[in-house]
C-alpha cells in the first residue's frame, strides 16, 4: 500500500511536467473542441496501454536492449512529433480559427493521432521499465504489480488529461484576439517540435 501510494504521487509529479501528450491533446482541444481533445486522450492512453502490456510481458526490454528496434521508434517517433511541430507553425488556415461548424467531422483522427504519439515514442516504454520497477516490493509478483502500477499511471494521466481538455477551453474563451490565436498554435508547434528533436537527437 505503501508503495502505490509513492508511486501515485510520483506519477502525478511526472504528468505535471509537460510533455508530447499535453502538447497534442491541447492542440486538438483548440482546434476540434473538447470531442477532439477527449478522442484524442483515448488514443494516448490505448499508447499508453500498449507500453504497460508490453513492459509487463517483458518485449520491452527487448526493444531497450535491441539497437535496431530501438533505432527504428526512436527515428520514427521524432519524426512524427516533428512533423506535428512544424505543420502547426506553417498552417495556412491556422485550426485555431476553424469555427464550430467547420470542425472535422471525425473523431478518429484526433485518436489516431493521440496513439500514434505514443506508440512510437520509445521514450514511454523505455521510462516504463527505468521507473516502475524502483517501486515494486521484494517478493511482490513483478507481471502482477507491473500492471497494477500501469493502470495505476493510466488513471492519473486520464485525470491531468482531461482537466488540460477543459482548461483548454478555458483559454479559447480568453484568446478573441486572431494573432493571440495564431500564437498558442505556433507555440504549440515549437514545442512539439522541440521535443521531436530531443528524441531524435537523445
Amino acid at each position: 500500500m505503501k508503495e502505490i501510494l509513492a508511486f501515485t504521487v510520483a506519477s502525478i509529479a511526472v504528468a505535471l511536467i509537460p510533455g508530447p501528450d499535453t502538447m497534442v491533446v491541447l492542440r486538438a482541444s483548440i482546434s476540434g473542441g473538447r470531442r477532439d481533445g477527449l478522442a484524442t486522450i483515448c488514443g494516448i492512453l490505448t499508447g499508453l496501454f500498449a507500453w504497460i502490456t508490453l513492459t509487463t510481458a517483458g518485449v520491452a526490454v527487448l526493444f531497450a536492449a535491441s539497437k535496431v528496434g530501438y533505432l527504428i521508434l526512436h527515428i520514427a517517433g521524432g519524426i512524427y512529433l516533428l512533423y506535428l511541430g512544424v505543420t502547426a507553425i506553417f498552417a495556412k488556415n491556422s485550426p485555431l480559427n476553424i469555427k464550430a461548424d467547420d470542425r472535422p467531422r471525425s473523431a478518429i483522427a484526433a485518436f489516431t493521432k493521440g496513439m500514434a504519439t505514443d506508440l512510437l515514442n520509445p521514450k514511454v516504454g523505455i521510462f516504463f521499465i527505468s521507473f516502475l520497477p524502483s517501486f515494486i516490493p521484494k517478493g511482490a509478483n513483478v507481471a502482477a504489480s507491473t500492471l497494477l502500477y500501469g493502470i495505476d499511471f493510466l488513471v492519473v494521466s486520464l485525470i491531468y488529461l482531461i482537466v488540460v481538455v477543459f482548461g483548454s477551453q478555458a483559454l479559447i474563451n480568453l484568446l478573441g484576439n486572431r494573432k493571440k490565436r495564431r500564437g498558442v498554435e505556433v507555440t504549440t508547434g515549437v514545442i512539439l517540435s522541440a521535443f521531436g528533436i530531443k528524441i531524435l537527437l537523445g
